[in-house]
């Protein structure tokens, strides 16, 4: 309870000093503004190395999205492999995916240093040049974390079969995704939490951020697709404003999460601050 009233008390303060609610509002804008035109852009790149891989990460995200969001994940991706225009319209329709993505990150980036209490030296071209940078890193990791997944995929099913427990599969490999995607998104958000702000956070002290991130995204994602698709029938209600309302909602709350693992991090940083100034206090 201590833990609680004190951490409130912090969230309370950060919220009124650093404004989170506008600032999660603003992130949301960005990323709604670049929630299709990025997933056209990874299926582009992913499809680059392999069109397997893309089947794998559609059905991961289908496990994990609601359906009213996967309809846009599958409106990008079509979107992304049948439209074809002339070379001039092409390179003109990639620049504006690859800016309106790079503003996304860029938004994330000031949105956490700011966050974190740090001034901003960082000119504007060195932001712009780390944003396109984290951009493309979270790409290959985003490929590379699906790759690995369907990789191990077939590794246990060898396994399996090979001792002969292949009617344990179908239970460990839902065991194996539940604990997969809330594992890797933690180290990814992690490693957001350590490299966005000016002064770099070690691994230790971006952990608790990430972790709490991955777990109230999955808390979300999963929460929102009983009560929507299994509770309610929201298209009698909405009928085709289902999809986007479904998709602001999420998204805000997405970027609202965001910004509270960096308000943990920043109370765990403080709290080992005051131990180490103060032992005494620890040990009575």
């Amino acid at each position: 309870m201590t833990f609680l009233k004190c951490f409130s008390r912090f969230l309370y303060a950060q919220g009124r000093e650093n404004n989170i609610i506008n600032l999660s509002a603003q992130m949301s804008y960005r990323t709604l503004s670049a929630f299709i035109p990025f997933l056209m852009l990874l299926y582009n790149l992913i499809n680059w190395f392999s069109a397997g891989v893309n089947e794998t990460l559609v059905f991961v995200l289908s496990k994990i999205l609601p359906q009213s969001i996967m309809d846009y994940v599958n409106l990008a991706m079509e979107n992304a492999s049948t439209i074809s225009f002339s070379w001039g319209t092409n390179l003109i329709l990639g620049f504006f995916i690859l800016y309106v993505s790079v503003s996304a990150m860029h938004s994330l980036i000031t949105s956490l240093n700011r966050i974190s209490g740090q001034k901003e030296t960082r000119g504007i071209i060195a932001l712009w040049i780390q944003s396109i940078l984290y951009l493309f890193l979270f790409l290959l990791i985003i490929f590379f974390t699906v790759f690995f997944y369907l990789f191990g995929e077939k590794l246990l099913a060898f396994i399996f079969n090979a001792l002969n427990l292949s009617e344990f599969f179908a239970v460990f490999i839902i065991l194996f995704t539940l604990l997969y995607i809330i594992i890797v998104p933690a180290l990814i958000f992690t490693l957001i939490y350590m490299y966005a702000p000016k002064n770099h956070l070690g691994f230790f002290e971006a952990l608790p951020g990430g972790a709490f991130v991955s777990i109230c995204w999955f808390t979300i994602l999963f929460s929102y697709a009983l009560f929507a698709n299994v509770a309610l029938d929201f298209s009698t209600f909405f009928f085709n404003l289902q999809g986007p309302f479904s998709l602001f909602f999420v998204v805000y709350l997405i970027c609202f999460t965001l910004t509270l693992g960096a308000v943990v991090n920043l109370y765990g940083a403080k709290q080992s601050s005051v131990k180490q100034t103060f032992p005494e206090d620890e040990n009575d």
